[in-house]
């Protein structure tokens, strides 16, 4: 288990680099879009800016998945094959059809301004999942991470200091914000596309289908609370779930991280090590985020405007996390082990349940009702989830006291979101709870240790 875990500390400081930056650069983003839009007009954008990027992850990502499936244990340059540059062609193509098919069914100003974002999502997605499928871990992180979210901050600080706050100045300074990281991608490695037919066989087209029947369900159920909020105008909710939302999404960096370095190796091998070393990065990157925010939230929130409400909406996003990170990458274990079908039910029934819960609790208690939606889709979610795994593989995505100190977390986070208890009694009993897990795992503190210690 030693080498897993050294392995993970190398070949991951540039993916999470990318990822703290990502995360400073989100938390930037609402700073400045609150500065240039105010409050009911940043959830306006925010929600149109959801609504275009669901479209363009649906739509990309089962290519995606498709390459990752194909290529990640090809031998020769994946770059180069016929296979990736067919795709790639596909996805250029795609994307101009989706975004003309916004553009024509749009319903707000927002989302036929930012309608070719979908375009590029599509694009960049298939380009850097060539660099995934090749293992080429720091090229992905750069141009699908670090050079977005640095283009965008880029963008927002032009139009701040300009004073340029109109919707054509915001939307075209992000569309070229996601369209240079294509440029320089493609530009880079010379790929070219080929728009031909790619050599897809049926069980590839059938596989693809699945993909993007499960994203389109999983990105709907996953954004249900939000797409709510904003469709019955509640525009002030939006901005405040939406805040509460990124910051909670902080705490999924270690799930993130995990995901880019763990995908490609699962589609074969022995995998269990691995898995349950990644699982516990998620974990404690996810409870100590929470221990932070408990810290520091009440000095950063004032900076973003009137979000007051935000800490109490924190902690109930932050519980909906808690069940993703304690079965680990599943959904990404089951997709390349070919069980893409059990990551369609999983996201099926999680959309049937959300929806019927949200369309209940949103109107009445508003961002409130969002939490509460968030917390019970991602723990039915991963539950199905959990349960694909050990039926189809043998494989337990989960262990008992991973299961009991999420769960605990998940409780007193919820208790302290509905405000049953008060945040620094919350805190310290997550605190005792975060020390008691390093304890059970202080193995993997060892070994942290030894890592360090051989390097000064």
């Amino acid at each position: 288990m030693s080498h897993i875990f050294t392995s993970y500390l190398r070949a991951g400081s540039m993916t999470l680099i990318a990822k703290i930056f990502a995360a400073i650069a989100s938390l930037a983003e609402i700073y400045f879009l609150n500065l240039l839009l105010g409050k009911a007009e940043y959830g306006a954008f925010i929600y149109a800016l959801t609504i275009v990027l669901i479209i363009g992850i649906v739509v990309g990502n089962p290519m995606r998945s498709l390459i990752l499936y194909r290529l990640s244990t090809y031998k020769d340059n994946v770059l180069n094959t016929d296979f990736f540059k067919g795709m790639v062609g596909v996805a250029i193509l795609v994307g101009v059809i989706v975004t003309l098919v916004i553009m024509m069914i749009g319903w707000q100003a927002w989302i036929i301004a930012l309608a070719a974002i979908a375009a590029f999502e599509i694009i960049r997605v298939t380009l850097c999942s060539g660099l995934q499928a090749a293992h080429n871990i720091p090229a992905m992180t750069f141009f699908n991470t670090l050079l977005p979210y640095a283009m965008r901050m880029a963008a927002l600080i032009i139009l701040t200091i300009g004073g340029l706050n109109t919707i054509p100045n915001i939307a075209t300074a992000y569309m070229i914000a996601f369209v240079i990281p294509i440029i320089a991608v493609a530009a880079r490695y010379k790929i070219y596309p080929k728009f031909i037919c790619a050599p897809f066989v049926s069980a590839d087209l059938w596989y693809g289908l699945k993909i993007m029947l499960t994203q389109l369900v999983h990105q709907n159920a996953r954004f249900i609370d939000v797409i709510l909020i904003g469709s019955i105008g509640l525009m002030t909710a939006t901005a405040d779930y939406v805040v509460a939302l990124k910051f909670a999404t902080l705490l999924l960096i270690g799930k993130q991280l995990a995901q880019g370095l763990i995908t490609p190796r699962m589609a074969s091998g022995h995998v269990e090590p691995e898995f349950a070393t990644a699982r516990f990065f998620e974990i404690i990157i996810c409870i100590g985020g929470i221990i932070g925010f408990t810290c520091i939230g009440g000095y950063i929130l004032p900076l973003f405007g009137d979000y007051a409400i935000v800490q109490s909406l924190f902690f109930l996003c932050a519980a909906s996390m808690m069940p993703r990170v304690m079965t680990g990458c599943a959904a990404e274990f089951l997709s390349m082990k070919g069980h893409a079908g059990w990551v369609f039910i999983a996201s099926l029934m999680t959309l049937i349940f959300t929806f019927a819960v949200a369309w209940v609790l949103i109107p009445i208690y508003g961002a409130i009702g969002s939490g509460i939606t968030a917390i019970i889709g991602a723990s039915i979610a991963n539950i199905i989830l959990w349960i694909g795994a050990i039926k189809t593989e043998k494989f337990n995505t989960i262990n008992r006291g991973d299961f009991t100190i999420g769960l605990l977390v998940t409780i007193i986070c919820i208790a302290i979101g509905l405000q049953f208890i008060t945040t620094i009694i919350g805190a310290i009993f997550i605190a005792l709870i975060f020390i008691l897990y390093l304890v059970y795992n202080r193995t993997y503190i060892i070994q942290l240790r030894d890592f360090i210690h051989a390097r000064i």
